[in-house]
C-alpha cells in the first residue's frame, strides 16, 4: 500500500491511474480480488481477438478460433511462439503476469497464458508468430477488435453419446440459463444410463443455481460446507481478537436445494479444470459432499467466495473477497484448488488430435463402474 501510493499519486490520467491500480490487486494472491476500469477505458485493457490460448505441456497453443474470417490465418493446434516479436513466456512473465489476480498456480497459468494473454489497447494490433503441426512457422497481424463473423461456441451443450450416455456442458451460473437448459434436457436424461457434466468451462456466478441442478441428481439435502466471514468488532479488538472469523451459517447444515419430483439416479462424472471456479468450484464441494459420482480432470482454480465491490474515482470499481470457504469436511481448498479422483491432463498431441482425452477417460470410468 505504501510502495503504491506516489504511483498513485503521480498518475496523470485516469487510464494511468487504473493502470497502477491493476498492478496492486494481484499482489493479495486472490481470484476475486481484482480492479476494473470504467467502461470507456475497458477496450484500452482488454481488447483481444477471437482467439483462444492455453498452455498444454509447457508450449501454448491456440485452442479455438472464433472468427470465421480469421480462421484462415490462426488455427486450432497451432503453436504460438512469440507476440511482437517477444517468445511468448517471456511475453507472459513480465507483461501479463503482473496483472493477473489469482488464487493457485493453476488459476495464474490459466490467466497467463488464455484470457489475459492477447488482450490489450484496441487500437494497438498483434504479430503473432506461429508454428503448424508440421513446424512451419509464420507471422500473422491480427487487429484485437472489429471482426464482424464472431462465432458464438455452444453453451448449455447437451448430447447423447454412445453406450447410453447423456453429456451436459453446465458453462456458467451467471443466470438461470444452465438450469433452464438442464430442464429441457431432463426427459432424456432421465432415461441414459449414465450422465457426464462438463464444468470445464464453468467460470461461477450464483451457487444457488448449481445446486438447483443437484436437485434433480439426488434427493438427499445438500451438506452446507463452513464458511466464515472476519470481523473487527470494537468489542473484540478489546478482548485480543484483532481479527476474528465468525461462522456465517450451521457447520453441516443441510443446504436448500428444492426436491424435485423426478430424480436421476444413474452413474455420474463431473468434469473438472483450472477454469472451474468460484460458484463451480461450490458445485463440485456439494457434490463430493453428497457422494454422487466421481470426478475427473484437473485441480480447480482454487477460488471462492462473496467478493464485496466498491466505486472508485473514474468510473471504475474494485472488488474484495470477503469470505473464507472450506470443504463440507473443514478443509482449505481456496488456493489449492480441489483435486480430481481421476487426474487426467492433455497434450499436444491429444489436441491436435481433437481428442478430449478427459471425457474419454471419464466414459471409461462409468463402463467399468457398477
Amino acid at each position: 500500500y505504501l510502495d503504491f501510493l506516489p504511483k498513485v499519486m503521480a498518475a496523470e490520467t485516469t487510464e494511468d491511474y487504473y493502470r497502477v491500480m491493476m498492478g496492486l490487486a494481484p499482489l493479495l494472491q486472490d481470484g476475486h480480488t481484482n480492479i476494473y476500469p470504467p467502461e470507456e477505458l475497458l477496450d484500452r485493457f482488454f481488447a483481444r481477438p477471437p482467439v483462444v490460448t492455453e498452455l498444454i505441456e509447457d508450449r501454448v497453443l491456440v485452442r479455438r478460433v472464433d472468427s470465421a474470417s480469421l480462421a484462415a490465418q490462426v488455427r486450432a493446434g497451432d503453436e504460438l511462439i512469440a507476440i511482437d516479436g517477444v517468445p511468448v513466456r517471456r511475453h507472459a512473465e513480465e507483461g501479463v503476469a503482473p496483472f493477473v489476480s489469482s488464487s493457485t498456480p493453476q488459476d495464474k497459468l490459466v490467466r497467463m497464458y488464455g484470457y489475459q494473454l492477447l488482450a490489450g489497447d484496441a487500437r494497438t494490433p498483434l504479430i503473432l508468430t506461429l508454428r503448424d503441426a508440421k513446424g512451419r512457422v509464420r507471422d500473422v497481424r491480427l487487429a484485437r477488435g472489429g471482426y464482424q463473423d464472431l462465432r458464438q461456441p455452444e453453451r448449455f451443450g447437451f448430447r447423447m453419446l454412445p453406450g447410453g450416455v447423456a453429456y451436459f456442458a453446465l458453462d456458467h451460473f451467471e443466470d438461470d440459463a444452465g438450469v433452464r437448459a438442464f430442464v429441457a434436457a431432463l426427459p432424456r436424461i432421465l432415461g441414459a444410463r449414465a450422465l457426464v457434466i462438463d464444468l470445464r468451462n464453468n467460470g461461477g456466478g450464483s451457487t444457488g443455481f448449481g445446486w438447483d441442478i443437484l436437485g434433480y441428481l439426488s434427493t438427499a439435502p445438500i451438506p452446507q460446507p463452513p464458511q466464515y466471514v472476519r470481523s473487527d468488532a470494537p468489542h473484540q479488538r478489546a478482548q485480543g481478537d484483532a481479527v476474528f472469523w465468525m461462522p456465517t451459517n450451521r457447520f453441516g447444515a443441510p443446504g436448500l436445494a428444492q426436491a424435485q419430483p423426478r430424480v436421476f439416479d444413474g452413474k455420474v462424472a463431473v468434469l473438472t479444470g483450472a477454469r472451474t471456479f468460484s460458484a463451480g468450484e461450490d458445485f463440485v464441494l456439494a457434490f463430493n459432499a453428497l457422494k454422487r459420482g466421481i470426478t475427473v480432470g484437473a485441480a480447480t482454480g482454487g477460488s471462492t467466495g462473496q467478493p464485496l465491490f466498491m466505486k472508485l474515482p473514474g468510473g471504475g470499481s474494485a472488488r474484495v473477497c470477503v469470505k473464507r470457504d472450506l470443504t463440507a469436511d473443514g478443509r482449505d481448498f481456496v488456493g489449492k484448488g480441489i483435486l480430481p479422483d481421476v487426474e487426467v491432463h492433455e497434450s499436444v498431441d491429444t489436441v491436435r488430435a481433437n481428442r478430449d482425452v478427459v471425457l474419454e477417460r471419464a466414459l471409461a470410468l462409468l463402463k467399468q463402474s457398477k
